[in-house]
């Protein structure tokens, strides 16, 4: 498992377009909905807006940052499994790198995934 330091590491290195470096992280979100039409801006008073929301379910966003093109590569699935996490990565690697030999890759590890720095 690495440390702190590591990833700190990983991160000075120089550029090298043979080897990407990608930040990876999922975040679950609430899919929430208005019970009542909020009440549109008008001069001098702010957009009115209830307390009240219907909870339409959950989703889980995947992102992958290119750290030196400041690409963003995002897919919102409807959860978040050890599947989503490999089909995630393949489509990343053979739809965006299909021709890169190796990627590093920093994530934290929650599990569905385990450690995980070269990839191909």
């Amino acid at each position: 498992m690495a440390c702190m330091e590591d990833v700190l590491d990983v991160y000075e290195r120089p550029a090298d377009p043979a080897c990407p470096r990608l930040c990876f992280d999922e975040l679950p979100c609430q899919l929430l909905g208005d019970t009542l039409l909020p009440l549109p801006m008008r001069p001098g008073s702010a957009r009115k807006e209830d307390y009240e929301y219907e909870r339409l379910g959950t989703c889980s966003l995947l992102l992958a940052y290119d750290l030196e093109c400041g690409q963003r590569y995002l897919q919102v699935r409807k959860q978040r499994t050890k599947a989503d996490y490999a089909q995630f990565w393949d489509w990343l690697t053979t739809t965006h790198y299909p021709t890169t030999p190796k990627l590093q890759v920093i994530q934290d590890n929650l599990n569905t995934h385990s450690y995980v720095f070269l990839i191909k």
